[in-house]
């Protein structure tokens, strides 16, 4: 088996789906909001990413926008 490199989000998900850290512990909700925020943070920077290729934010002419 090879190894493959996690994403911190990816091992977060894992230790918190697979119950090693049970629903009734104290520090659950805290590592919930931590895994909310990685995922947003990662949804957010896709996005950005997103538009800087289609050069939206860089100049905004109809070329860039694909839009002739």
């Amino acid at each position: 088996m090879a190894l493959v490199p996690c994403r911190p989000q990816g091992l977060l998900a894992f230790f918190l789906n697979s119950n090693i850290i049970p629903t009734a512990n104290s520090s659950y909700p805290w590592l919930m909001t931590v895994y909310t925020g990685l995922v947003a943070a990662a949804y957010c920077f896709l996005l950005i990413n997103g538009f800087v290729g289609f050069q939206f934010a860089e100049d905004g002419t109809l070329l860039s926008l694909w839009c002739t």
